[in-house]
């Protein structure tokens, strides 16, 4: 069918339940010409594998951590502070944050099943103890749409 806005709202509505999600390739012999080259697939999203964030603060600082009992995969880490007068600024790889858009704090995380524990994936301190705002967590796909967009996988926001 030819692209119109009810056939463009049709397909996003078809493809609301699902995720675009990067799964690793084990270097086995089967697979040796896609070995170490990352996959994205579409995926039906669920609770149970939908990697769960938390952000958890102590003086000044801040950490998040991730719990995934789903299959391996490959994602980005995008942590972004909003202040009380909508600046917004990235945490960069180093741990500070900088007034640049959608800097990437971790890149390639290869996320596997945890458990029950918690693993860390990024802690910074912010840049005042008196900060407002609001700080925000983002796992998504490690490749953009054409567009520019990001595909999240998950993500958690935390009023200051």
């Amino acid at each position: 069918q030819p692209r119109t806005p009810a056939r463009s709202a049709e397909l996003l509505a078809a493809a609301q339940p699902y995720e675009l999600v990067t799964l690793p390739v084990p270097r086995r012999e089967e697979v040796r010409r896609l070995a170490g080259i990352p996959v994205s697939i579409l995926r039906l999203r669920t609770p149970a594998t939908t990697p769960q964030l938390a952000i958890q603060r102590r003086d000044g600082a801040f950490a998040i951590e991730v719990v995934h009992h789903g299959p391996p995969l490959v994602a980005d880490l995008v942590v972004e502070w909003t202040d009380d007068g909508g600046a917004r600024r990235s945490l960069r790889p180093w741990g500070e944050f900088e007034a640049v858009s959608e800097a990437r704090a971790r890149v390639a995380l290869l996320l596997s099943a945890s458990g029950t524990s918690a693993v860390e994936l990024a802690r910074a301190t912010l840049p005042r103890s008196d900060v407002r705002g609001r700080l925000r967590a983002v796992l998504c796909n490690p490749t953009r749409a054409r567009n520019g967009a990001i595909a999240e996988i998950a993500s958690i926001e935390l009023e200051l």
